[in-house]
């Protein structure tokens, strides 16, 4: 954890202007839960493991690509010390990753982030053709609840065809949304459609009111005045339960 504070969040902070709402979703949560988000800058990981609850991140292991990150050539010290990365194979891209990984890391306990696209977007609009089944597979079979972040802005600092992130600072914003579990009965497919949609609306729609009147600033707390709501203690105690450290 000391990399989260020491790593993640300096080096953030120096490229981008970071606002986190939806913590308020991240309370009373049963671990392990699977987290899932869109896909379109390396920032992504970076946002979603410095800036989550430490409750959530200190046993969160990321399923990163195989054929990107642990192929012979490279060393993927960094990806597993920052990210507690994890190999996956993606569809269409064999590589050497242990079949079944994901889901014995959940049967033991631990947490784990999926991105389902499976790859980061090429022009920051997101996947069209809607996302890997494989994290609605894997909660429905476990009972597991699923945990929807939305980011937007990192593809603008920092696109996948460019080879470092940009500068000036970039606006980014992350809303963590309702956690969603699987209803009894529901196929995987209705159940991966929800999921789609829950990481792909417009943030104004997946936060609720307490996201809107509780958000981190550049890693700082702010309580925000929404037009026509009152901010209350309740608001207050819902921003410090849900402990952004």
């Amino acid at each position: 954890m000391m990399l989260r504070w020491t790593v993640l969040k300096p080096v953030s902070r120096w490229f981008l202007r970071i606002r986190v709402t939806g913590l308020a979703n991240c309370t009373g949560l049963d671990q392990p839960i699977i987290v899932i988000a869109n896909h379109s800058s390396h920032w992504d990981a970076v946002l979603i493991h410095g800036y989550l609850p430490t409750k959530i991140t200190k046993n969160l292991a990321t399923a990163a690509a195989a054929d990107h990150f642990f192929q012979r050539k490279r060393r993927p010290l960094a990806p597993r010390l920052l990210f507690n990365a994890f190999p996956v194979e993606r569809p269409g891209k064999p590589a050497a990753a242990p079949r079944g990984l994901t889901g014995h890391l959940l049967d033991q306990g631990t947490s784990v982030l999926i991105f389902p696209e499976g790859t980061r977007s090429r022009n920051g609009g997101g996947s069209r053709g809607g996302l890997s089944p494989g994290a609605a597979i894997l909660a429905t079979r476990g009972s597991l609840t699923v945990l929807p972040v939305r980011i937007s802005g990192t593809w603008q600092a920092w696109p996948p065809q460019q080879h470092g992130p940009r500068r000036p600072r970039h606006d980014v914003r992350m809303v963590v949304g309702k956690p969603i579990a699987p209803d009894d009965g529901e196929s995987i497919a209705a159940f991966n459609q929800r999921l789609h949609e829950a990481i792909t609306e417009s943030p104004e729609r997946s936060v609720d009111r307490a996201s809107r009147v509780v958000s981190i600033v550049d890693g700082f707390p702010r309580i925000e005045a929404v037009p026509g709501m009152a901010i209350t203690d309740a608001d207050v105690q819902e921003w410090r339960d849900s402990d952004p450290r």
